[in-house]
């Protein structure tokens, strides 16, 4: 693994990577959404302006705003966990198309 971490707001549409860390003021809150390291996600698409962006995590599909996206950094590869966190691909995260 490269170990290179982007912010979730830097992904390109269709991209999937793994949660890594969760900064910012709505820490608490990105993480009672389920933005817990060792998850998979998603950026579905962002609006025409930029803003929301639409992201799929645990099957759910949840609108942020740019500035939140920042605050959730990732990785474009599995990160390496004990306990089996975060096991599996992006794309098992559940919801079909």
């Amino acid at each position: 693994m490269s170990g290179e971490l982007c912010a979730l707001s830097d992904l390109r549409p269709g991209v999937c990577a793994w949660v890594a860390e969760v900064t910012g003021p709505d820490r608490a809150r990105l993480l009672e959404l389920g933005f817990v390291p060792g998850t998979p996600v998603e950026l579905v698409r962002a609006a025409p302006m930029g803003d929301p962006l639409e992201v799929r995590l645990r099957g759910s599909r949840i609108s942020l705003r740019r500035e939140e996206a920042d605050w959730v950094r990732v990785a474009l590869e599995p990160l390496s966990r004990g306990g089996g966190e975060g096991q599996g691909t992006a794309a098992d995260s559940g919801e079909q198309e």
